[in-house]
């Protein structure tokens, strides 16, 4: 009798089983999305594990704190469920090695880890959240549990993704370079038209605010020249931002000053930084087709380049980002190209050799960036000997270029200074600084002489400009007139103070950084509405220096509308970018791409050079965030060669 229940029961359980699998994965999508808000339950963080778990009735804390995170989940909450929920219920099982498995796996609980830490800076200034009791222990590995899981399973689908290339298209139609980049250019130009004209004359930055006071000799407004002992006080100019750009905002004031406007002449500055970055993004379009790219990957792409508001807006602003995001984009991908085209001719060596010094030029940092990306290059391609000797030789020729004969002649015959050291040291005066403020009573009066030989003012003040998420403030306390010797006796005393409290050191460099990975951790998107408005006390005369107000307010309205919005918001957030990149070079190491991730390096490694710097920063991320579609492409592509040829005309 009740094997024949069972037998006609059967048919009905294997019907109803997934029903139950996805009522299950639901529900554990809806704990572990409610964990994350558990911190902020109203009365604090339990301190033992049993807190948690165990009050007067058996998992009573736990449905506590679930309430109020109940009271407190949004939007983000409710998508992170839904996506849970799809995930689970229809993911493949991951595809790859025991290895690639294992590496998932860890990084499904590092990547919950990381996400809580910087919670917990944004709401302590500590690991308060994580580290601070036994309890907050607990409930992280319960986070990294719950949220590790949609992670992995995310990875899955990545691991399953065929980047399928569409190679028959476009040998059937040729492709025409030229008509492509000038096609794309022309059309992302049209869509970044309205903000021309509603930031009109172009935002400034207090960077170009800085630049401008170099050019005119205004001494007071000059801060980057007041930071450093001048070659010749009669020169203002200095190295501190990249001379390149200065020169570019010379040549616009003195064109300004012919034309009688200099609202006009920034405009038309900033129209010029628009094409330069437009076209840098048509080009990468155009080898992405070159490379038989999915015409559904190439509109979205596009869709990218054209829509994102991070690109005009950054377009219209003066700052010496705006060609540096272009040339970090043209040299990922003529990098890429060099990798693995057919052959290298002289024409595109030199044409790689010229975008390699202006990319070195438009920012400080680009000398850095080529100089580990070249060793990166000669050690991973030393098979391919003839083809890496090639590449290698262009890029060095220009550093040596820029190196000796512009920085080492040029700048000392025209009295140009060197930038303030303390731009290095942003990290590592920031530490000192919570150091002191967390551990006063601690400090050796050799340590402190130490530190008074390179920073100025006495200990209390040191302790007292501790800024937690930017170091600007105890940065601005550098002695310019400190000696080599200084500073060594200040490394010195840094590093005992490191071995004294490591804690204090790990903690103020994570809250100066945790803005990368943090969502919600922007401090400033763009400048849209908040560059500087007082260029006219630095040039006279100039007119509509900030253009009208209403227009600016408009584009500032609709970014915060933007960020309002989950997935809009978004392409705004710093972190989104910043974990793209995380996956992407995982996927790439463990499916051995290595020429995709040779020529996105220069990506890398402009992120290893912004973990070390004074503020985690949007615009730091833009650089970034231009090279992106391309740096996708590579990684998911299993092809490496051209698909198309290129006509006479093309």
């Amino acid at each position: 009798m009740k094997s024949r229940i069972k037998a006609a029961a059967e048919p009905y359980f294997e019907k109803a089983k997934p029903y139950f699998k996805n009522l299950l994965w639901l529900l554990m999508a809806s704990v572990s999305s409610m964990t994350l808000y558990i911190n902020s339950a109203k009365y604090g963080m339990p301190e033992k594990y049993k807190d948690v778990l165990v009050s007067k009735i058996l998992f009573g804390r736990l449905f506590f704190h679930l309430k109020h995170a109940v009271k407190g989940i949004d939007v983000f909450s409710l998508l992170f469920i839904g996506v849970f929920y799809f995930l689970f219920s229809r993911a493949p099982k991951y595809k790859g090695s025991r290895v690639e498995k294992a590496v998932a796996a860890v990084f499904s609980g590092l990547a919950p880890l990381a996400l809580i830490l910087c919670k917990s800076y944004s709401k302590k200034g500590s690991w308060a959240y994580v580290l601070g009791s036994e309890g907050a222990v607990f409930l992280t590995l319960i986070k990294m549990l719950g949220c590790g899981m949609v992670i992995y399973a995310l990875l899955s689908v990545l691991s399953n993704y065929a980047f399928n290339v569409n190679s028959a298209y476009y040998l059937k139609k040729p492709l025409s370079m030229k008509r492509e980049i000038f096609g794309y250019g022309a059309l992302f130009f049209v869509f970044w038209a309205p903000y021309m004209l509603l930031l009109y004359p172009g935002c400034f930055t207090p960077d170009a605010k800085d630049e401008l006071a170099q050019l005119v000799g205004r001494y007071v407004n000059a801060w980057s020249a007041r930071a450093i002992v001048l070659a010749d006080e009669s020169v203002l100019i200095n190295t501190h931002h990249p001379v390149f750009y200065t020169e570019i905002l010379n040549i616009t004031l003195k064109f300004g000053a012919l034309i009688h406007s200099y609202a006009i002449a920034f405009e038309l500055l900033c129209i010029v930084q628009a094409a330069v970055l437009a076209l840098s993004f048509a080009y990468c379009i155009a080898v992405m087709k070159k490379y038989g790219a999915r015409q559904r990957f190439i509109m979205l792409s596009a869709a990218f380049f054209a829509l994102n508001p991070l690109f005009p807006i950054y377009s219209m602003t003066v700052v010496k980002d705006t060609f540096f995001m272009a040339m970090m984009t043209l040299v990922i991908v003529l990098t890429y190209e060099l990798l693995t085209a057919e052959r290298i001719t002289r024409g595109r060596l030199v044409a790689y050799a010229a975008c390699v010094l202006v990319f070195i030029m438009t920012r400080n940092n680009g000398i850095y960036i080529m100089a580990l990306m070249l060793v990166c290059i000669l050690l991973f391609r030393l098979k391919d000997r003839k083809r890496t000797v090639k590449i290698a030789s262009a890029a060095l020729c220009s550093m040596l270029v820029f190196q000796i004969g512009i920085a080492g002649v040029i700048y000392p015959a025209m009295n140009i200074s060197s930038g303030s050291p303390r731009e290095l040291l942003s990290v590592p005066f920031t530490q000192t600084a919570r150091y002191v403020h967390d551990y006063r009573d601690d400090i050796s009066p050799e340590e402190e002489k130490a530190i008074l030989g390179v920073l100025n003012g006495n200990l209390d003040e040191i302790g007292k400009s501790y800024d937690k998420e930017l170091a600007d403030s105890i940065k601005s306390q550098y002695c310019k007139y400190a000696t080599s010797d200084d500073l060594k006796a200040y490394i010195k005393a840094w590093l005992t103070g490191l071995k004294k409290h490591p804690d204090s050191y790990i903690q103020a460099y994570l809250n100066l950084h945790y803005g990368w990975f943090s969502f919600g951790g922007n401090k400033q998107v763009t400048y849209a509405n908040i560059g500087d408005k007082h260029i006219d006390t630095v040039i006279d005369g100039f007119d509509n220096y900030m253009g009208k107000e209403a227009p600016r307010d408009l584009v500032d309205y609709a970014l915060e509308l933007l960020m309002k919005n989950p997935l809009s918001g978004a392409l705004l957030e710093m972190a989104t970018y910043t974990w793209i990149y995380v996956l992407l070079i995982l996927y790439g190491l463990m499916k051995k791409r290595r020429n995709a991730l040779l020529a996105a390096s220069a990506a890398y490694f402009n992120y290893l050079i912004s973990f070390a710097g004074p503020v985690a920063y949007m615009r730091y991320t833009v650089p970034m965030v231009c090279a992106l579609p391309f740096v996708i492409f590579t990684i998911f592509s299993k092809n490496e060669k051209p698909f198309t040829v290129e006509n006479k005309n093309g």
